[in-house]
């Protein structure tokens, strides 16, 4: 019985070795795209609530993005009650854009004096949307859904806070680093959620930390980019220095998923920009900034300092 239960044990590890060197098993591991939560139907209209599971969003309207492949994103619009500026959201893995710390961001960020409306996509690959997800195309949806919002959605007035949550941090801090040379007028300031400096970093502190207990970070971090593939494409400490909007910086201290000490080496290496504010909530989780009660106060704070 001993050599069955060790004969197994190899067959398991080596099943999860070959699943985690392979290219599509690192996508499902990185992106969790496949974990399409919760299990409601995103074709129907936003507003209306669909129990026990989604309690509908008022006023919400429902639109479709097309990516730079014909991939068709699905999208929802959350109105809002001010006149300066649009925040387009950027989801992080897994899930959708129905899920349930989402939603409630939607809703806080809508009740913003000087917010209009909150635009949020679901990426290519996730919720069984067309396409695969990669780290060139959710680049390619994040353009597209920001050219959308800009070019055909918003009033000339309003300008666009392009905010990114974990995994979409990257995605966000990378086109307002490219705006520059993409000429976009319209971004008026970019805000990272628990943004990680680069996948293989985080990957160490997340996925492996034992490789810590064995030799130096530094070590360890490159080790876990030799295996990546494609291991620069998620660097977000690469690009940061290139953004030239204003950039806030939300961390919850009890983050086991990425050490908010990332935002605070991302703040120092945004040379580039002539604002950038840290808020580290004390005790929030990875996705619960949102309910801490010392939210509110700094992100209205940042906003109102936009001009427009």
């Amino acid at each position: 019985m001993g050599f069955l239960l060790r004969s197994f044990v190899v067959l398991l590890l080596g099943v999860l070795l070959g699943i985690v060197l392979t290219p599509q098993g690192q996508r499902h591991i990185i992106y969790l795209h496949a974990v399409s939560w919760p299990p409601i139907d995103l074709s129907l209209d936003p507003s209306l609530p669909q129990w026990p599971f989604y309690e509908g969003i008022p006023g919400a309207t429902a639109f479709t993005v097309v990516g730079s492949h014909g991939e068709h994103l699905g999208c929802w619009r959350v109105p809002g009650h001010g006149a300066d500026h649009a925040v387009v959201y950027l989801h992080g893995n897994g899930a959708h854009r129905g899920y349930d710390h989402r939603v409630r961001l939607y809703r806080r960020l809508a009740g913003y004096p000087t917010v209009a409306a909150v635009y949020t996509c679901d990426y290519r690959g996730f919720a069984g949307q067309e396409g695969v997800p990669s780290p060139e195309g959710l680049r390619n949806d994040t353009q597209s859904i920001v050219q959308h919002v800009a070019q055909a959605l918003l009033p000339t007035s309003q300008r666009i806070v392009l905010w990114g949550h974990s995994l979409g941090s990257h995605f966000a801090a990378h086109y307002a680093a490219m705006s520059r040379r993409n000429a976009t007028p319209h971004l008026a300031a970019l805000v990272l959620e628990a943004p990680f400096t680069s996948l293989a970093r985080v990957s160490v502190h997340y996925v492996a930390p034992l490789l810590k207990l064995l030799i130096d970070e530094d070590t360890a971090a490159a080790l876990v980019s030799y295996v990546l593939h494609d291991p620069d494409e998620l660097d977000t400490s690469s690009v940061i220095g290139k953004v030239t909007a204003p950039v806030f910086f939300v961390h919850g201290k009890g983050d086991r998923v990425v050490p908010h000490e990332m935002s605070t080496q991302l703040a120092a290496a945004a040379t580039g920009s002539p604002q950038v504010q840290v808020t580290l909530l004390e005790g929030a989780s990875h996705n619960e900034c949102v309910s801490h009660d010392d939210f509110d106060e700094p992100v209205k704070t940042f906003f109102a300092s936009l001009h427009c």
